[in-house]
This record gives C-alpha cells, sequence and structure tokens, in this order.
C-alpha cells in the first residue's frame, strides 16, 4: 500500500481547537468548511467524540468539497489507507490532486510519487518531476525529494532507451556488506543500468548510492531493499553522508535489514557530524524518544537545534515543542512560536495548532 505511507493526516486548523464538539457541529451544519474539516479530525482521532472513521470521511467531504485543503488532504488519506472508506487510489490522488492545486507542497509531493510509481493514475515520470519541482518552490525540504528527482530523471532516460527497464536480476542475500552485488550481464536491463551498475562495482560512491536508491524503490531493476542496503553499507563506509542517514533509516524501520535502532544511531551519528541536516533531525529524535540511545531532551535539543538552524522543518517543529513543553531546555513560549512560524514558513504542514498553542501559552493560558 505505497499510498498508505506517503500521507499522514493533519489534524485541523487549530482556531476552532477550543469550541466544544457540540458547537463544532452546530457550526458545521451551517455550512462552515473549517469547523467540518476539525469536526473530522475529532472524529478520526477519537478526540472529545467516539473514534469514527465513517463520521470523519462524512465531514472531510463536506469540507473538502467546499475547497478546504486540510479536508483533502485528510480525506486522500482516508482513501489511500481505506479509513472509513473503502481503499481507492483514485480517489486518493483526486483528493491530494485538489489540495495540491492549492499550493500544498506535501500533497505535491505525494502526487509526485504517485505520477512515479503509477499509483491511482498512469505512471508519467514528467509529470512527477513537474510536482516534485512545484512542491521544492513551495518550500517542501523533506529529505526524499532530491531522491524522489534523482529516480524521475533516470526514469525519464531509461523510457527513451531501447531496452526496457521492467525487469532485472534480484539480490538473494541476507546481510548488507556481505550480500552479492548483482549481475551486470542481465539482458533485460537498460543501458543506463548496466553502466551504473558497472560504476557502482568498480567503486564510485555516487553510483553506488544512486543504485541503493533503485534497488529501494525499483527503478531499472527489480525492487530489494536488502540489495538497497548492501549498497547504501558500501557507500556509507566511503563516507558518504547521504548513504550513511539512508543506511540508518534502513535499520530504523528494519528495511532490508534486522531493525536495529543502535546501528540506526550509529548510522545517523556519522552523517551528523558531517552536519547533515536530516541525520541530526533523526538523531534528535532518537535522543528525544529514547531509541537506540538513554533518552536525551537535552541532547536531543542539541541536534534539533543544528538541524533547524540549517532550515529542516521538522526539527524545527520539534524544537518549538520542546521549548513548549519544556523539555531539554527551559520553558520559553516565544521562543516555540518562533520555531513554529520557520517550521510552517520553511513547508511543515498542519502547523496551525502548534502555532496557536504557543500564542496560548504566551498568552499564560497554558
Amino acid at each position: 500500500m505505497l499510498l498508505a505511507l506517503l500521507a499522514l493526516p493533519v489534524w485541523g486548523q487549530q482556531t476552532y481547537g477550543e469550541a466544544s464538539t457540540e458547537q463544532l457541529r452546530q457550526w458545521a451544519n451551517n455550512g462552515d468548511a473549517s469547523a467540518q474539516s476539525v469536526l473530522g479530525v475529532r472524529y478520526a482521532k477519537g478526540d472529545r467524540a467516539p473514534q469514527d472513521y465513517q463520521q470523519a470521511v462524512y465531514w472531510y467531504t463536506k469540507a473538502a468539497s467546499q475547497g478546504n485543503a486540510d479536508a483533502q488532504h485528510n480525506l486522500g488519506v482516508c482513501y489511500a489507507n481505506g479509513l472509513g472508506v473503502a481503499q481507492n487510489y483514485q480517489q486518493a490522488v483526486y483528493w491530494f490532486t485538489k489540495a495540491a492545486n492549492q499550493g500544498v507542497a506535501i500533497d505535491q509531493v505525494i502526487l509526485g510519487r504517485c505520477y512515479l510509481f503509477g499509483n491511482g493514475v498512469e505512471k508519467d515520470c514528467g509529470k512527477a518531476i513537474d510536482w516534485f519541482d512545484k512542491a521544492a518552490t513551495n518550500g517542501y525540504k523533506g529529505e526524499d525529494l532530491a531522491s524522489m528527482v534523482l529516480i524521475a530523471m533516470y526514469c525519464i532516460d531509461d523510457n527513451n532507451d531501447n531496452h526496457t527497464n521492467s525487469t532485472a536480476i534480484s539480490g538473494t542475500s541476507s546481510s548488507s556488506e556481505n550480500a552479492s552485488p548483482p549481475s551486470s550481464s542481465a539482458s533485460s536491463m537498460s543501458e543506463g543500468t548496466r553502466a551504473l551498475i558497472n560504476r557502482a562495482s568498480r567503486g564510485d560512491v555516487e553510483a553506488q548510492t544512486s543504485l541503493a536508491i533503485f534497488y529501494k524503490y525499483g527503478i531499472g531493476v527489480e525492487k530489494d531493499p536488502q540489495q538497497a542496503v548492501y549498497w547504501y553499507t558500501k557507500a556509507a563506509n566511503k563516507g558518504n553522508a547521504s548513504a550513511q542517514f539512508d543506511l540508518g533509516y534502513c535499520y530504523y524501520d528494519g528495511e532490508g535489514v534486522v531493525q536495529d535502532y543502535q546501528q540506526a544511531v550509529h548510522w545517523f551519528t556519522k552523517a551528523a557530524n558531517q552536519g547533515y541536516d536530516n541525520a541530526q533531525a533523526m538523531l534528535g529524535l532518537c535522543y528525544y524518544s529514547g531509541k537506540g540511545v538513554s533518552q536525551d531532551y537535552q541532547l536531543a535539543v542539541h541536534w534539533y537545534t543544528l538541524s533547524a538552524n540549517q532550515g529542516n522543518a521538522t526539527s524545527q517543529k520539534e524544537l518549538g515543542i520542546c521549548y513548549l513543553e519544556g523539555n531539554g531546555v527551559k520553558k520559553n513560549c516565544r521562543k516555540a512560536l518562533k520555531w513554529f512560524k520557520k517550521a510552517k514558513a520553511n513547508g511543515a504542514f498542519g502547523m496551525d495548532w502548534d502555532i496557536e498553542a504557543a500564542k496560548e501559552c504566551i498568552k499564560g493560558k497554558k
């Protein structure tokens, strides 16, 4: 369920956050799209209302039909995941498109991935790049964007090749560094894929990183997470920060390798020490949650700060939460608000709740 992994629900416009559910329902019944959207969120989360995805879909649909972008996004998530409605990727794409056309960067990324992998829409790598470009223009700075663009560009080049890129050899290894590299003699491979494998086999670090990405997503070769880990490990051991981060993420998620938070922290740390902002963000998360390391809010704040100062929206949001809650740093509502605003400006979606919470904190209400 690829689409199910692409989007997470956005929990509403929080100017309505203090209203009772009954008040929200009155406004929603009177046609207030924002109230309809937030009411859908309440039902989806079970927040001051019984958890009921069918009711969530009902109110999301009301709001989305009036052009509410949050509701359009959340409705797309429901269709992608089959929450309260039959799973339908085409309908998911329909609503993601509605939100994307309003300039919502995360939905533009989602659409790009849909076109890139042919989920709910006919595969079209050119349209994928167009949506990725729009997302970047609108401030999206997620760690996945550069990889997605690279894959899409390869896809376009590969489609112009005289060879098919639909099949390839598969790896059968069970570990990372000891895995066997793929053969480069498969007749079904495109010239571009063969050239990339040859470069990677000769030790080209950039080629190794790119090949790992192709195996991870099944572009030009058969999808093989173990081979992705194999090539990420090759490049990571040569000091490539991007590969170190991606390898850490494989260990964090248990993709292509046995889940191991300590190994994830090991590789995140190597990349973070090279200034890789996404690795710093993940290292902050590990220290904050105590995954792979002893929980340490102060170290979490340290890594979030380094990443946030580079413009990483995720770290800016998490750092704001630390200041708002006083975790690892002295509580400071104004600094929380500052970081929340920065996160929103850098493309973090659904920040209204956090910004409102920080404002309420400044007023002394929280």
